[in-house]
């Protein structure tokens, strides 16, 4: 809770700090220079590289879209920043449209929006993870081909087309076009502290400071810039580079912690084969997990959830009225209807990380982490349809002709008082409430 308020204080201290250091020093007489503006934006070409690809590392190793984006949007940042810095350089002021009154400007511009817009992108395609997850190539692809594209773009843009004037001398904000990308910086800071994440999650808390240094860099200092090379000119492309770090940061601590979960998670695997070598885990009717593998995969993923703070869904399925099955079948019968129940269920399951189990007599279990309740329930309402297309026989059963299951569904994000037992009873109890309402059905 300490952690929380801190990182809660230090969203109000860094923009009231920047705001009042902007008080002090908007009338220094401080002048730069072409060539150090030149250096600043070598150095934050270089910085928004690394950061690009420090993201895209961190997505190849554990993906999720957010880093793909971010990754993508820093390397055309790079591109921008660096085409920045060269065409508004002294060598290059002759060859180009636009005097560097207008070229610096609206040639910054551009890669703060681009940065502004893909960060805003990254918090809006974060609501849309189940569709990445089923369409991952679909959505690189996507990416990657519009960051080539509006950064080239870009270059073409300023390459042959003259810029209007950025700097408004009479207005109250010198430089008022600041305010677009800075609405999408508010945007994205908006949306990733509604989302709450970086509470416990270390790389959201420091993309929170960024975009928040970010924002004043733009609303603050450089909308009040009333000529190239100001104090306040210089002091923004310093805070963008400072926001720059800011992300780095949070990339290199969430690799670190990415690096002692998967040795984590190696352990206990290696712990877990281990006790395989002396214990026998396969049903030996089905030839799938048994119970007593189920219980120690169930507790291992529990804890993985609990650490990552993901979603961990339970499906329990019953075969209705099988004891009548077997007494107008026999036993043979009801054993071949029992492997052809477990062989379809597994057609079912698509993902390596998802687990069947026998987990006693006519009844079966799945686990699925890193699964919603809607993704839990569409995969159990597949699950019961599917059965019912085998259309085996099952004249004793008052449901259908048929053999039919039901299920019952509990998903649960594992808490420290987290217990493995609570969630199994639930995903039990919604079996009871599906074969009270006259069983083939899902309940959740």
């Amino acid at each position: 809770m300490a952690s929380i308020i801190s990182k809660r204080n230090s969203f109000w201290f860094i923009p009231i700090g920047l705001t009042l250091s902007y008080l002090i020093i908007h009338d220094s007489s401080w002048e730069g220079s072409i060539q150090l503006h030149t250096i600043m934006e070598s150095i934050a070409t270089t910085l928004a590289l690394f950061v690009g690809v420090m993201a895209l590392v961190r997505y190849y190793s554990s993906p999720d879209i957010i880093f793909l984006l971010i990754g993508a949007g820093f390397l055309g940042t790079s591109f921008l920043d660096g085409y920045h810095a060269v065409v508004t350089s002294s060598w290059f002021k002759e060859y180009l449209p636009s005097d560097l009154t207008s070229l610096i400007p609206w040639s910054w511009i551009a890669s703060r929006l681009y940065l502004a817009v893909m960060l805003w992108a990254s918090y809006i395609v974060w609501k849309r993870v189940d569709d990445f997850k089923t369409n991952r190539k679909q959505y690189e692809n996507r990416i990657y081909f519009y960051t080539f594209l509006t950064t080239l773009l870009s270059f073409l843009f300023f390459i042959f087309s003259p810029l209007p004037p950025a700097y408004y001398p009479d207005y109250i904000f010198h430089r008022p076009e600041e305010f677009i990308p800075a609405v999408f910086f508010a945007l994205a800071l908006y949306g990733y502290l509604s989302k709450g994440k970086w509470k416990n999650d270390n790389f959201e808390y420091w993309l929170v400071l960024s975009l928040i240094v970010n924002f004043v860099s733009q609303a603050v200092f450089m909308s009040h810039s009333l000529h190239l090379f100001d104090v306040q000119f210089d002091i923004a492309h310093l805070l963008k580079k400072v926001s720059y770090i800011l992300v780095l940061t949070g990339l290199l601590i969430s690799m670190f912690q990415t690096f002692i979960n998967e040795r984590e998670q190696r352990y206990q695997i290696q712990k877990a084969n281990q006790q395989l070598e002396t214990l026998s885990y396969i049903d030996g009717l089905t030839g799938v997990t048994n119970r007593r593998m189920f219980d120690i995969k169930f507790k291992t993923e529990s804890e993985r959830a609990r650490r990552n703070n993901e979603e961990l869904s339970i499906l329990m399925l019953d075969i209705d009225h099988f004891k009548e099955f077997n007494d107008n079948y026999g036993h043979l019968k009801g054993d071949e209807c029992i492997m052809t129940i477990a062989q379809e269920l597994e057609r079912n399951i698509k993902r390596n990380t998802d687990l069947l189990a026998r987990y006693g007599g006519e009844e079966f279990i799945i686990m699925l982490p890193k699964t919603s309740i809607e993704a839990a329930i569409q995969l159990a309402e597949s699950c019961r349809k599917n059965i019912l297309k085998l259309q085996i026989p099952h004249e004793s059963s008052s449901v259908s002709n048929f053999v039919t299951i039901s299920v019952g569904v509990a998903t649960e994000i594992p808490s420290e008082d987290f217990n493995y037992l609570r969630l199994l009873g639930a995903a039990d109890k919604k079996l009871y409430v599906a074969k009270e309402k006259n069983r083939n059905r899902v309940e959740y």
